[in-house]
């Protein structure tokens, strides 16, 4: 026991005169110096910001080479960085591509100090101030026509421009339509104004192809009961046969081979649905033939009529499309806007915007052609597909 007190006392002496001499724990180390300041760098993975400045002058995004530009995402004015033109946009085979259109500068400003930090905000945005808009797929291609002024924005993807003209435009393409152009009378799926698109008098109406079953056939007394149709909600079948019950004087359904007699006045409105055929004014021997020379292949896009295309009967056909296209022809740029100004998150919103403010609108699958009457001022819509368009000198047209 004493020699563990013995051990003991020991420890605390040797303790005492450690300290007594300055030990203990280890002094703090010294600070350290500041680390001098380094200019950041850009993290190539973080989200592009959304307040864009469009560009003035071709930047390293758009390389010029043969009358094509690389572009990626950024804000460019039209008259600076593009020449005022039509073009062709094709996307990378390797990414999508999101592309808006302004009218101005001042629209984009807009847009651009907009609120957008949602889904729904960004998009109401778009709706609210731009002119046209489109979301192409890994090497998809679309119709673009800028006046000097236009903005364009990329907000993702990356892509190639290139400068055409509509008039001389070429590609190859096969046409599986059965719209014959030999044939002066022929007819096909559309509208057709009675004393505009042709003339008053007793027709023969024969069908010679149908889509699905049958053509259908409907005459309108007026422009004004066609126009409560074209207005009336037909997003099902059923409500489609119920608008043209309540509003068209004359239903018919023709199947292949069959032929019928109609009465057509001035003013009438003539839709056809579903088919192609002849149409022979009775005691006539007036005819026509299509300027098949005069043939233009037109993407999804939107064109001005007067400006891109000029003014004449047209028939367009389908040449490409995943399930079905939508041919849209407005009645002028109010009108389009109108329907573009429209809330359309929704297919049945998307549908409700084209009825209320469209003049006539097609939905057709690969290969099936419809009748456009295109005059100056209005507006043509296509979209989800390709086609060409022939202009129609029928034996029926005026």
């Amino acid at each position: 026991m004493k020699k563990k007190l013995n051990v003991l006392l020991v420890i605390v002496m040797l303790t005492s005169m450690l300290v007594a001499c300055g030990g203990g724990a280890a002094p703090a180390p010294a600070p350290m110096p500041a680390p001098m300041p380094v200019e950041a760098t850009p993290d190539p993975t973080s989200e592009p910001n959304n307040d864009q400045t469009p560009e003035q002058t071709p930047t390293e995004q758009t390389v010029q080479e043969n009358g094509e530009f690389n572009v990626t995402e950024g804000a460019f004015v039209i008259g600076d960085a593009f020449g005022a033109a039509q073009y062709i946009v094709t996307s990378d085979s390797d990414s999508n591509m999101s592309i808006i259109v302004f009218e101005s500068e001042s629209d984009f400003n807009n847009y651009d100090n907009a609120d957008r930090r949602t889904f729904g905000e960004e998009r109401e945005a778009v709706e609210q101030n731009a002119l046209f808009n489109i979301h192409l797929g890994e090497s998809e291609s679309a119709f673009l026509s800028f006046k000097s002024g236009n903005v364009m924005v990329v907000t993702s993807g990356s892509g190639v421009l290139d400068e055409i003209s509509l008039e001389t435009y070429t590609k190859s393409f096969e046409n599986t339509g059965s719209w014959d152009p030999s044939v002066t009378s022929a007819i096909c799926t559309g509208v057709f104004f009675v004393g505009t698109d042709l003339d008053e008098g007793q027709y023969s109406l024969t069908v010679t192809n149908t889509n699905f079953m049958a053509m259908s056939v409907a005459i309108f007394e007026s422009r004004s009961d066609y126009m409560i149709y074209l207005r009336t909600s037909r997003f099902t079948h059923g409500e489609e046969s119920e608008a043209i019950e309540a509003n068209a004087f004359e239903i018919i359904q023709l199947f292949e081979g069959n032929s019928s007699s109609i009465q057509l006045s001035n003013g009438n409105v003539l839709m056809l649905s579903g088919g192609i055929g002849t149409l022979e004014m009775q005691n006539s021997d007036i005819s026509g033939d299509i300027l098949s020379n005069n043939t233009m292949f037109l993407y999804s896009g939107l064109y001005f009529i007067g400006d891109d295309i000029d003014e004449s009967h047209y028939v367009f056909t389908s040449i490409e499309t995943g399930f079905g296209m939508n041919v849209v022809v407005f009645e002028n740029i109010n009108s389009y806007l109108g329907y573009f100004r429209t809330s359309r998150f929704t297919g049945g919103e998307e549908r409700a915007a084209i009825e209320q403010n469209a003049l006539k609108e097609f939905y057709i699958h690969e290969g099936h052609s419809c009748f456009l009457s295109l005059r100056s001022g209005m507006i043509l819509l296509l979209m989800n597909g390709n086609g060409i368009l022939e202009t129609a000198d029928m034996s029926w047209t005026r």
